[in-house]
């Protein structure tokens, strides 16, 4: 299987000054953000998950989220299960079982993600977000944006290295 880019969209795909500056645009992506995106897709191969927000409600249909992001120049692959799910949480109006379940899942992204892992073969992956809340076995695999920058060169760079298959030496035998 292709290695995974798990992929947030605000604070990755667009920053502080591209809300300043997209006032007019409904959908801030910052295309320079994903031109950066696609040269790490072209580098490594890597299909994308969609782990942002932006994979919910009206997002998540065929005109949603993936459709945007093509509109705006992303020429990633996406597999099959081309999203994160919402892990469940306590019936709404239950405050103090939801006090309870948001203090046992402090990292609830990271959640998200192991979840679409165990679901899909575990495959190579990288996690590109502006938040931290990843499970701290998935650090090292973490490439941490701002909303202040959004993506930038040194991310996309760490993202290449992360993703890019590991070379393999063909020493001959003695």
């Amino acid at each position: 299987m292709s290695a995974v880019l798990f992929l947030d969209i605000d604070g990755v795909l667009n920053s502080r000054d591209c809300w300043a500056s997209l006032t007019g645009q409904r959908y801030k992506i910052d295309r320079t953000k994903v031109a950066l995106l696609n040269e790490v897709v072209a580098a490594t191969g890597c299909k994308v998950v969609v782990s942002s927000t932006w994979r919910k409600g009206a997002w998540s249909g065929p005109q949603g989220c993936r459709a945007i992001l093509r509109y705006y120049g992303v020429r990633a692959r996406f597999p099959r299960d081309w999203r994160t799910i919402e892990l469940p949480g306590p019936a709404e109006g239950d405050a103090a079982a939801w006090l309870r379940w948001s203090a046992e899942h402090t990292r609830v992204r990271g959640e998200e993600i192991a979840d679409w892992l165990s679901r899909n073969g575990s495959p190579a992956y990288a996690i590109v977000d502006d938040d931290s809340d990843m499970l701290p076995e998935q650090m090292p695999r973490f490439v941490q944006t701002s909303f202040e920058h959004g993506l930038t060169r040194e991310h996309a760079d760490r993202l290449i290295a992360l993703l890019s298959p590991e070379p393999t030496t063909s020493e001959p035998t003695p």
